[in-house]
């Protein structure tokens, strides 16, 4: 079992867990406590990495029909992962995951100044078409941002839920 207590949500955090996993099935997981910023609560969290393969999106299917909440990613090297892939798999989430998901979306890479391709516009006017109130820009290799979307979620988890009670068990195991 991977120590989790300490670990951030960074490359390297992924990077172990997913070698363990990724030749098997087709996501990676991780369980992680995390505060609920301005609380002294705490949240169980599972995060399943797709990995984003399209010759697992069938498979992945499975992985949003309890899900609470999810992040999609995108790479801001590479403008067809926001207006294609990003745009597909928000679609498939929205298509398979229950009405009560939250929904953020995550640019990676922003560490490749030189190379970016999608500007923080072009994400806010797909938040905006898309109705997603939870983004950011981040980089898993040098660990910036992680931490505040996977925050952002935590509070609006959080603050409904009450309401998501209401529809599934989540809450009562405080593990979303």
């Amino acid at each position: 079992a991977l120590p989790l207590e300490n670990q951030v949500f960074s490359k390297d955090t992924w990077k172990v867990a997913l070698e363990k996993v990724l030749s098997d099935v087709s996501a990676g997981y991780l369980e992680k406590a995390i505060k609920v910023p301005g609380s002294d609560r705490k949240l169980r969290i599972q995060l399943w990495d797709t990995a984003g393969h399209e010759r697992f999106k069938t498979i992945n299917r499975i992985y949003y029909r309890d899900a609470s909440a999810a992040l999609v990613c995108y790479d801001v090297t590479r403008k067809d992962t926001l207006t294609n892939e990003a745009d597909d798999w928000l679609k498939d989430v929205r298509k398979n995951a229950p009405t009560h998901c939250i929904i953020g979306i995550c640019g990676n890479k922003i560490d490749l100044t030189n190379e970016i391709q999608v500007t923080f516009q072009d994400l806010l006017d797909f938040c905006q078409k898309n109705g997603i109130n939870h983004y950011k820009e981040a980089s898993a290799k040098t660990n910036v941002g992680i931490t505040e979307i996977f925050e952002k979620l935590i509070v609006e988890l959080d603050e409904n839920k009450d309401k998501i009670a209401e529809l599934t068990d989540a809450f009562t195991r405080n593990t979303f």
